[in-house]
């Protein structure tokens, strides 16, 4: 069957569709979600932060876990409200952080606009500290690299529109 340019481009768009929904990141019911929970479970149980993939013996991906870096979190507790009510409001600094508070045109609560304008300046309120603590690394999801086009036809060879034309059948009840 010879498909027109406009044929060709509804039915790419048609498989993308198709496509696109197996592999989107963040939903567990699709195919990326399967792979990425068990990579993940490997992880948990080995240690293991990839996989390569391969189709007769020839590498075409890898998927691989990605990790936050470990960060230092620094936050401000009140630990004497009362030093720290005086400190507000009857020092410069405590009277221009309530107006900054209270002009603000978003929602935000109290220590974290001391966090945001005062330990920019390094002014520590009376009765107030500053913890810190480390957030470790952790995972933050998936990537895939690899994946040339031509390198899984090679893998596939007589194979490919088989193996094509199943990866955009539509699934049961969609």
């Amino acid at each position: 069957m010879q498909l027109t340019d406009a044929q060709t481009l509804a039915v790419f768009q048609g498989a993308a569709k198709v496509i696109n929904d197996e592999i989107k990141t963040g939903r567990p019911d699709n195919l990326r979600g399967r792979v990425d929970a068990e990579l993940l479970a490997h992880y948990e149980e080995s240690g293991t932060d990839r996989i390569r993939i391969s189709i007769n013996g020839k590498a075409i991906a890898t998927l691989t876990i990605t990790m936050t870096e470990e960060r230092e979190i620094r936050e401000v507790a009140i630990e004497n409200y009362r030093e720290f009510i005086k400190w507000l409001t009857e020092t410069d600094d405590g009277i221009d952080l309530l107006w900054t508070f209270i002009c603000s045109r978003e929602v935000t609560p109290l220590l974290k606009c001391i966090e945001d304008v005062l330990l920019v300046d390094g002014i520590i309120p009376d009765g107030c500290v500053v913890r810190t603590h480390k957030e470790p690394s952790r995972v933050k999801g998936t990537v895939l690299r690899g994946c040339k086009p031509q390198d899984i036809a090679d893998a596939l060879g007589d194979a490919l529109p088989d193996v094509i034309a199943s990866a955009i059948a539509l699934p049961e009840g969609k």
